[in-house]
């Protein structure tokens, strides 16, 4: 049985884990290397902070009687999170990873910890599958846009071309207009390759759509696809 009375904590056969904090003391700071510290919280609670845009965000709160800290004590890494003490006072057994064979020797500690563990793995499984479906999403949406991007050269490229075989064009003001098709092309392939292969790869352009989503008027979309 967890003895939650602060009063008692130092003279019991665990006082020398004892640990009193005062409210918004940190006890752990994410990004930091672990000190293979495990805490079970007698008395008070924590708040479990993570960076997101900048600020630190409350992402849970912890109230006595439980852990924190146990993943990366027993994982090792960096601190995943930031704890603050919300209470005005906070209680707890410091433990370190050393001491995982005191733990075991408690068996509600033992229950709790497994918990805590068993809770960590689903919320990183969760973690998991939101930070696929985030980058899945991503990437189409990368992929959207160099589709546009490259339907867009495309574009250039063919008014361009549309240009210098015009017959009122005089013959001297094509090679500028030829010279920058050519630098449009050099960049594309140097800087931006993954849209460079799109449009090498691309069949006979429709540019009519662009028409449909009021892009480009109707007559210049026809004229333009029917180059191709």
């Amino acid at each position: 049985m967890i003895d939650n009375n602060p009063s008692h904590t130092t003279s019991d056969m665990y006082a020398r884990f004892a640990q009193v904090y005062k409210k918004n003391d940190i006890l752990m700071t994410e990004g930091e290397e672990s000190d293979d510290s495990i805490y079970l919280l007698l008395e008070g609670s924590v708040g479990i902070f993570r960076k997101i845009d900048g600020r630190d965000v409350l992402i849970d709160c912890i109230d006595a009687v439980n852990f924190f800290g146990e993943f990366e004590a027993i994982n090792g890494g960096k601190r995943l999170s930031t704890v603050k003490v919300l209470t005005e006072t906070l209680s707890t057994y410091k433990f370190l990873r050393s001491d995982l064979q005191t733990i075991i020797q408690n068996k509600e500690w033992v229950e709790m910890l497994l918990i805590r563990l068993s809770k960590d793995l689903m919320s990183f499984a969760n973690r998991y599958v939101v930070d696929e479906a985030s980058i899945s999403r991503l990437l189409d949406e990368k992929d959207e846009t160099n589709k546009k991007l490259a339907e867009l050269f495309l574009l250039i490229n063919q008014v361009l071309n549309n240009i210098i075989i015009s017959e009122t064009l005089p013959i001297q003001s094509r090679e500028p207009l030829i010279a920058l098709i050519g630098m449009i092309k050099n960049y594309l392939a140097c800087k931006l390759p993954e849209i460079n292969n799109l449009i090498e790869n691309t069949g006979t352009p429709d540019f009519r759509h662009l028409y449909k989503e009021n892009l480009i008027p109707e007559k210049i979309a026809t004229n333009l696809t029917k180059y191709y």
